[in-house]
């Protein structure tokens, strides 16, 4: 049996981890999100934190930032963001994440393959993979708006 191994902040050892626990990748993200957690609150770090993973964006930042070949697509307050995706790559992000409960949708895999970072397309970079895109969103690029009055960037064609 391994000695734990045990989680360490502010010069105290917290949360033990214990023999197979140390292994897991899940189990290390887990720990190492708590451990931002607790110095956020305790010592009001901020983080730029950046990821694919929108779920675990959402527990590490108040606010989220969400980018499309190397553009911002939306921003807005973590939560929000998370529970009112304005943008359709935001929302096949929260669609992609893994199910927490068991009447959560089963994740669908987003159609196409990004671009060519050296080639962009001139209008929306995500409007080949876009099942709301149309002709405007592939020749134009879209306009910043404000959505439902709250304070969030959405760059979205009108339609």
């Amino acid at each position: 049996d391994d000695p734990p191994v045990f989680l360490e902040y502010g010069g105290q050892k917290k949360a033990p981890v214990k023999g197979e626990d140390q292994a897991d990748p899940t189990h290390s993200a887990l720990l190492g999100m708590i451990l931002m957690e607790k110095l956020k609150e305790e010592r009001g770090i901020g983080y730029l934190y950046i990821t694919h993973d929108i779920a675990s964006a959402r527990y590490i930042g108040d606010q989220t930032i969400v980018m499309y070949a190397g553009h911002m697509v939306e921003g807005a307050e973590s939560d929000e963001l998370m529970s009112q995706p304005a943008h359709p790559y935001t929302a096949s992000l929260v669609a992609a994440r893994l199910p927490f409960r068991s009447n959560d949708p089963t994740p669908v895999p987003m159609r196409g393959s990004p671009p060519n970072p050296a080639e962009l397309p001139p209008g929306c970079a995500f409007a080949d993979r876009c099942s709301l895109a149309t002709d405007t969103c592939r020749a134009t690029q879209p306009e910043r708006i404000e959505v439902n009055q709250i304070p969030r960037v959405v760059l979205k064609q009108r339609h």
